[in-house]
């Protein structure tokens, strides 16, 4: 590993480490937007053997990196979303971990791409499917599902769950609220800006509710939902595109 240089964007706040289900955990944390209006920000970590999948990767404080280096061997970087990147070039830089994703993201054009992942392959860790968004008019999303214990879907932005308002400032919670960010959603700026002019997104989400069973959920922004995900998930996309 190389030594850690000021270049890189310094961590934000977060909670430690914790159990989502076997060999898949969590953090929850915050970054800032602007002033006054912090919202929240979240990674998953999947483990298989020694080696541990970061999945919307977001940089640890010193603490927060001795908890993952304790769980396991940091081996990839998994970017589900084209909007998130801040920190991937920590992970490959001083882990040199693999940075994976669905697609190019014209925000984070750096770090390079070691792998570009696609929704026929196997995956390195079992029990796991990925779900691209191939028709989004800035690059491509996607979302994981963890094929056990019930299942647990992972998103970045796409899907987001708002069981509490942890890591926001006042201020961000009220213009979430007002921007239609309340219990599970499918992100309205989000949906605004990737969905090409004529078309709709809604195929791939009907493919996950024909095709994934998952009683959890978790994203990259809110909090784990722990049950009933799927039923939460059917009912937003009824409403975003009702």
């Amino acid at each position: 590993m190389t030594d850690k240089t000021p270049d890189y964007p310094e961590p934000f706040p977060h909670d430690d480490i914790e159990e989502i289900m076997p060999d898949l955990y969590m953090i929850r944390g915050t970054i800032k937007l602007k002033p006054l209006v912090n919202i929240s920000r979240n990674m998953a970590i999947i483990k298989h053997d020694k080696e541990l999948t970061l999945v919307n990767p977001i940089r640890l404080s010193e603490k927060g990196e001795e908890q993952l280096k304790q769980l396991g061997e940091v081996k990839r970087i998994i970017r589900l979303g084209v909007a998130h990147g801040r920190d991937d070039g920590y992970y490959k830089d001083t882990f040199n971990a693999e940075l994976w994703a669905p697609g190019t993201s014209p925000l984070y054009k750096e770090p390079e791409i070691d792998h570009i992942v696609t929704q026929d392959e196997e995956l390195p860790f079992p029990d796991a499917e990925l779900m691209v968004f191939n028709n989004m008019q800035i690059g491509k999303d996607g979302m994981l599902l963890i094929k056990r214990n019930g299942g647990c879907l992972l998103a970045c932005d796409s899907l987001q769950y708002y069981g509490d308002q942890k890591h926001h400032s006042l201020l961000a919670s009220l213009m979430l609220s007002f921007m239609g960010f309340k219990g599970m959603c499918i992100g309205p700026p989000w949906l605004k800006a990737v969905t090409p002019e004529g078309s709709s997104l809604k195929p791939d989400f009907d493919r996950i509710l024909r095709d994934w069973e998952f009683e959890k959920f978790f994203s990259a922004h809110g909090c784990l939902c722990e049950s009933g995900a799927k039923d939460l998930v059917r009912d937003a996309v009824d409403k975003a595109f009702e």
